[in-house]
Order: structure tokens, then C-alpha cells, then sequence
């Protein structure tokens, strides 16, 4: 068994080596079902790996490059991987979303050589080999599908006509969301009624193009046994990409997932589900109408990207591009991005922000609110 100790709340990151490199940080995303590894391109030829060929990968709205290196070794404490093929690709701009350097990606390669112990309350991730391994806790085993080398589990969705809808869903550890449900999916059963109350999140850019996202709240979702209840959902408007996908309804992200030691077992085609002191938490979304993104050489300067008209940041006078440089007196750069995203999901809260624009530092009062 090899174990690793996390540290963010909802991602799992691993110290990786690759060609005796220093340690590097890989987020561990069962949501990307490639054959190999992915590394950063910039960080791949700051380590002088050779390029191989090239292709063009799909993404939402138009599609990225990736280059193949091959022959390339990585490490992990204990764990040692020899002339293997790595994908380059540009993962360096998502980590100003994370608020910490990415640096690769580890998916189904990876996921399906062990047995996957990840423990959110705890944040620790374990390994163990398929061929020994017996489960021995009290949480339920749950069957799950490896299309496209992403993990699926079947699910009953309720809206709130009571209505139970059976579907299939991707694990997609990677994803920071409770739910996602793609477009063909809400189309098929009219999930989107105009007298709900929805957030429309300005348009965004990801891997390989434009992401449009309605948010809403869904009634219920059941894995196995265990429900949950009022779930902050996406529900996806995308015409193309993975969330256009008519094969599943959709994915479950990291803020369920979160909720339970969740245990992969791609050998026997299960998952097994434990749930943590986290279980019984509402689902909250950002209740300032921000969206921030951090910047720096260590990620703690926090510059309003994206802000969502008449929210509590919106009334309070910020735009996109204002830098946040303390709250309450506090500075921010004492602060990381994870920490002040969760002090943005208190209801009622209210908080003095010192902004910078341009040359300009003022202060502003605002006060959060649930928008959905």
C-alpha cells in the first residue's frame, strides 16, 4: 500500500517525478480517460522531453493540441513507472482556477493499475494492488461502467415534479461541481422551467473553448443507497463537447463526491461509498456573485474574473479585473484561494473588502446572499 496526504479539500494533487525531475504536482481526475499521463507542454520542455507526434484532441467548442513523449519515466514515493507514453498539453492556464501550479494529470492509466482509497475528511489518498485487495468497511459497493475509460455509475435523478429519472452519470473526480447535467439530457426532460429560480454564470473559457452554464438546484440524486438532496447542478447548454454527450445524463463531481470515502476498484468494476462528517453539509454556491481566479507566483493575489449582474459584488460596486488585497482588515495574500472561496459561501455574512484598481485602493462593504 502507498498513501499520499492531500491538500485541497475537494482535488486530490500527488508528488510526481518524471525523469528524476523535482517533484511535480498531478491532479488525480477520473474524468480523463486517456491512455497515459498528461503533462503541462511548458513544463515538458522546461524538463527537455522530446515531442513526438501531435494531434488534436476534442474539448467544449472547438479542440486542443497534445503532443506524445514517449519513453519517459515517472515516480512517486514507492512507486516507480518506466518507459511510458506521456500526452503534453496546455494545463498550466487552468491553474489559476485551482489557486496552486498543475503541473499534470493523472487518469485512467494510472487509476486502473490499483485499487483507489481517496478519503476527503481525511485528505489522503491510498493505493493498494487489485490482485490482495478485500474490502472491509461498512460503506456499499456500487457497480460502475468504464466507457470511454471514465468511470459510470447509474442514478435516479428527482426534479422537483417527484418525477424519478434513471440515467447514467461519469465520476469525474477533476470537476469542482456537485452535479453537472448535459444539454441533451435537460432537453429530453424539460429540466429547465422558466418559473425556477436560475443563475445564468457569464460565459467562460476552458480547455479547447467556451463553457455556458445555467445553475439551478435539483431536488434529489441517489447513489446505491444514499441520497442527496437540493443539489447546486449545472445544467448545461453546451452543442458541443462532453457536456453535449446524449450517452449519459451528465457528471458528478468532486462536491459529492467529497461527501464519502469513496473507493475505486476499476479491476471489479465497483466503487464503494462511505459517508464522512461532511455528508449532512447543504449544498452552497458562491453567494457574492464573484468569480476569482488567482494570480502571482504563489497564487495568492485574487482578481475578480467574472461577476454575475445585480449579485451582492455586483451592487457593491467591483468589475472584472478589481484585485481583492484583504477582507475584513485581513490581507489576502495570508489567505488562499480555497479559503476565501469557502468564506464567499456564508449566507448572510457581510465583509469589508479593500480593492485595488488600476493605481486606486478603496474599501467596500458587501453582503452575501444565496443567489440560487
Amino acid at each position: 500500500m502507498s498513501s499520499f496526504r492531500g491538500e485541497h479539500y475537494n482535488h486530490i494533487y500527488l508528488p510526481v517525478r518524471v525523469n528524476n525531475s523535482e517533484s511535480l504536482r498531478f491532479l488525480l481526475d477520473t474524468g480523463a480517460g486517456v491512455p497515459f499521463a498528461l503533462i503541462d507542454k511548458g513544463r515538458a520542455q522546461v524538463l527537455n522531453l522530446e515531442f513526438q507526434e501531435k494531434r488534436q484532441v476534442g474539448a467544449t467548442g472547438g479542440s486542443t493540441a497534445l503532443w506524445h513523449i514517449k519513453g519517459a519515466a515517472f515516480s512517486l514515493p514507492g512507486l516507480e513507472f518506466y518507459s511510458q507514453t506521456l500526452g503534453a498539453i496546455d494545463i498550466a492556464p487552468q491553474s489559476v482556477y485551482e489557486g496552486r501550479v498543475v503541473d499534470g494529470i493523472l487518469g485512467y492509466d494510472f487509476i486502473r493499475r490499483f485499487v483507489v482509497e481517496i478519503d476527503y475528511a481525511a485528505r489522503t489518498l491510498s493505493l493498494y494492488d487489485p490482485v490482495d485487495y478485500k474490502y472491509s468497511g461498512r460503506g456499499e459497493m456500487i457497480p460502475i461502467k468504464l466507457e470511454g475509460k471514465t468511470p459510470q455509475v447509474h442514478a435516479r435523478i428527482t426534479q422537483f415534479n417527484d418525477i424519478p429519472i434513471e440515467t447514467d452519470l461519469a465520476i469525474d473526480t477533476g470537476r469542482d461541481d456537485a452535479l453537472v447535467l448535459n444539454n441533451p439530457f435537460v432537453e429530453t426532460y424539460h429540466l429547465l422551467q422558466p418559473q425556477r429560480k436560475m443563475l445564468l454564470e457569464p460565459a467562460e473559457e476552458s480547455l479547447g473553448g467556451t463553457v455556458r452554464n445555467r445553475i439551478s438546484r435539483l431536488k434529489r440524486l441517489q447513489l446505491g443507497r444514499f441520497a442527496l438532496r437540493n443539489l447546486t447542478t449545472v445544467f448545461s447548454q453546451d452543442t458541443e463537447g462532453p457536456m453535449s454527450s446524449k450517452n449519459i445524463g451528465g457528471f458528478i463531481g468532486s462536491e459529492i463526491l467529497r461527501r464519502f470515502k469513496i473507493t475505486f476498484d476499476y479491476s471489479r468494476q465497483r466503487m464503494t461509498l462511505e459517508p464522512n462528517a461532511y455528508f449532512g453539509q447543504p449544498f452552497e454556491y458562491d453567494m457574492t456573485g464573484i468569480r476569482l481566479i488567482a494570480e502571482g507566483p504563489d497564487f495568492r493575489s485574487f482578481k475578480v474574473h467574472r461577476i454575475i449582474a445585480a449579485s451582492p459584488a455586483f451592487k457593491a460596486g467591483l468589475q472584472e479585473g478589481d484585485l481583492i488585497v484583504a477582507i475584513n482588515d485581513q490581507p489576502t495574500a495570508k489567505l488562499t484561494l480555497e479559503e476565501v472561496q469557502q468564506m464567499f459561501r456564508l449566507d448572510g455574512r457581510s465583509y469589508r473588502l479593500s480593492i485595488k484598481r488600476g493605481n486606486k485602493v478603496f474599501q467596500t462593504k458587501i453582503k452575501l446572499m444565496r443567489l440560487i
